[in-house]
């Protein structure tokens, strides 16, 4: 469903690799199968009353597993397409809300952005046009509990496609939107902020329609319109710092990073422990001029000397770097300039 790029990824259980790509399975995934597995179970349950609970049960895990194969399959379809276009795949995971498509950077010209995010939906909706048209061409070559669960599965991949298709991120129709808007003026960020704009749109509406719907039909399951568009909204935060990121170090120099000073802590260190790096230094010029924060080797954000200047020292030893990190209510004309200052950081990074 949705795409990363850059660091943002989720880590999951490792199982195989398909032409070198990594499939994960996050333990969320779990919850997913089980909420399947049982859904089925309740629906053969009903609708076939002569089967056992154990036959039930088995056929449920088993459509639990062809939803989450034809997941995988629409996540292959964005992935082979990537890697003709060079761009490589870190990896695909599958978690609560379905999959996730993990790649090293941004497709570099409209067009292929726009292959890769119709590769998804297109492999969706070609596996329920085969199984959809398969039982009505061979009708009589299985039993009907089985043309059901075909149907079913044929079903759900029609769905799969369809609502990828939303015109907003981080569903691949926003990708889709971001490329042809990308393509039509010539901006890359312009088409960044539509599609996020409207999916933005999209998960508020979600999430509005979930508490309706939750408060007027007392219905338990339009909760999951709550949770998908939470879902989305965090994902588009995430999405606007790697975007912002990337678009910064695309034009920097070598020479942009002679001369910089930082220092690179973990975010659960105390705030004293920025006073203790005043102390060691000789003079004010040895202060590094930003203090990168990271929490299991990612970065996090920043704390600069001013921000400790604005805390009373009986805040130093009872909070941690984390709670305090920049940006933080930050202007446009501040924001610019912290992003100037992590371009020559990375470089730096990068040369060392």
């Amino acid at each position: 469903m949705d795409r990363s790029y850059g660091g943002a990824s989720l880590e999951g259980w490792e199982l195989l690799r398909l032409k070198g790509i990594p499939l994960r399975f996050h333990p969320t995934s779990l919850v997913l199968l089980l909420w399947l597995s049982a859904y089925v179970q309740r629906y053969l349950h009903i609708s076939e009353p002569s089967l056992s609970i154990g036959i039930s049960w088995c056929l449920g895990v088993f459509m639990a597993l062809m939803v989450c194969l034809s997941v995988i399959f629409h996540e292959l379809g964005h992935s082979f397409v990537a890697l003709q276009e060079g761009v490589r795949v870190k990896g695909i995971t599958i978690f609560l809300f379905g999959g996730i498509t993990s790649f090293e950077r941004e497709f570099s010209t409209p067009m292929s952005s726009l292959r890769g995010a119709l590769a998804g939906p297109l492999v969706s909706l070609f596996v329920a046009l085969v199984l959809l048209q398969g039982i009505q061409a061979w009708p009589d070559a299985i039993g009907p509990l089985f043309q059901k669960l075909i149907r079913s599965l044929g079903m759900w991949n029609l769905f799969l496609g369809l609502f990828n298709l939303l015109p907003g991120l981080p569903l691949d129709g926003g990708s889709i939107l971001k490329a042809l808007v990308w393509h039509w003026t010539g901006s890359q960020r312009k088409g960044t902020e539509v599609a996020s704009s409207v999916g933005r749109f999209l998960c508020l509406l979600a999430i509005c329609f979930g508490f309706y719907g939750l408060f007027k039909f007392r219905s338990i399951g339009l909760i999951s319109f709550i949770f998908l568009g939470w879902f989305g909204l965090l994902v588009l935060q995430g999405q606007k710092q790697i975007y912002s990121l990337q678009n910064i170090l695309i034009d920097l120099k070598v020479n942009q990073a002679s001369g910089r000073q930082f220092r690179a802590l973990e975010d659960d260190q105390p705030l004293r422990r920025l006073s203790q790096l005043r102390l060691l230094s000789s003079n004010k010029s040895n202060m590094p001029e930003w203090i990168l924060l990271y929490r299991t080797g990612r970065w996090v954000g920043y704390f600069d000397e001013q921000t400790l200047k604005d805390l009373p020292v009986q805040y130093w030893d009872k909070h941690c770097l984390g709670e305090e990190k920049s940006p933080r209510r930050l202007t446009d004309v501040k924001r610019r300039n912290l992003f100037s200052e992590l371009k020559n950081i990375s470089q730096e990074l990068e040369l060392e």
